[in-house]
């Protein structure tokens, strides 16, 4: 009897070796594997990624809140504290009321309080300005969750002027508001939206909020602009309900004529892109409006730098302005 003739794995029936499928099932089988560790390296990156944007994207809209060390009595000012309702929980504030009839509003920057202010207004109450400084939503004192580089605050800058209506001691028709990096750009979207504020001075505003975020983040994490801040602002999106892309002051400047505008560029800023941003936005802004920039200054630093010409320079714009 003949034995039938088995095939064994890798060889036809007559016994002749399938190099052929042997090595297409090599190659799929190592094409497989690098699949694989490629997808999760992939994988791993962007899991990385996620998390490092959504974690600065916490940092970026739940600042720390900062405290005082430094208050109005201390430099011998006339003040009230007050507190009043804002569409994110009650904001916190000092007025020093003033005698010439113009009254101004102080804008902080992010991560700070009213506290940014506090010397300059108590200069310009000696001059005879009245001033409201108060703390943004999720800053200092006052109550919130988030901030939201501009686009919300502007309603706290409506709550301000809501306020010093009520009081019924002040001029509405003489008001200025003066900001400060995150108020600065609160200052130039409220102006460009509401005709109570007559006169704006903007020192360390963002031109572009995704343009300067994108600088700050390959300047402080060290990765790239794009696609690390653009993730990050969409996290920080998602979570405030805000549109921070839409946050261009250099798209609304114009909006502002005819009233007066100040623009003040810091040229030493670590994190406005200086001297461009403060020339951009003067070119974009309608007459009459000034520039002063100012030299060896950091970041909403032109008060410490020079204090006696900015209180000038100040006191000459409103008191002409308003």
């Amino acid at each position: 009897m003949i034995a039938p003739c088995l095939a064994s794995p890798g060889r036809g029936p007559g016994g002749e070796a399938n190099t052929g499928v042997n090595n297409n099932f090599r190659f799929f089988e190592a094409g497989m594997r690098w699949l694989i560790v490629v997808g999760g390296v992939a994988a791993t990156l962007a899991a990385a990624a996620s998390a490092l944007t959504f974690w600065q994207a916490v940092r970026l809209v739940r600042p720390v809140r900062a405290g005082f060390d430094l208050r109005p009595e201390e430099l011998g000012a006339t003040y009230e504290e007050v507190r009043f309702p804002g569409p994110a929980g009650a904001l916190s504030g000092w007025y020093f009321p003033g005698t010439n009839g113009r009254t101004l509003l102080g804008l902080h920057g992010v991560a700070g309080t009213r506290q940014q202010w506090l010397k300059p207004a108590v200069e310009l109450q000696r001059r005879g300005y009245g001033v409201l400084i108060f703390d943004f939503r999720r800053h200092g004192e006052s109550e919130g969750r988030h901030t939201t580089f501009g686009d919300h605050e502007v309603r706290d800058v409506v709550a301000a002027l809501d306020y010093l209506a009520q009081r019924g001691d002040v001029n509405m028709e003489r008001i200025g508001v003066m900001g400060l990096s995150l108020g600065a750009i609160t200052a130039i979207l409220a102006a460009a939206q509401l005709p109570q504020l007559k006169a704006v001075v903007a020192e360390a505003a963002f031109g572009d909020l995704m343009y300067d975020l994108g600088l700050a983040f390959k300047r402080y994490t060290g990765a790239p602009a794009f696609p690390f801040a653009h993730i990050t602002v969409f996290w920080g999106q998602l979570i405030t309900g805000a549109r921070l892309d839409r946050i261009r002051p250099v798209e609304v400047i114009g909006k502002i004529a005819p009233r007066p505008l100040l623009i003040i560029g810091d040229l030493n800023d670590n994190l406005v892109d200086e001297p461009r941003t403060s020339q951009e936005l003067f070119e974009r802004a309608g007459q009459p409006k000034a520039l002063w920039q100012v030299p060896d200054a950091g970041h909403i630093m032109a008060y410490d730098t020079a204090p006696q010409a900015y209180i000038a320079r100040l006191d000459a714009f409103f008191r002409q302005a308003l």
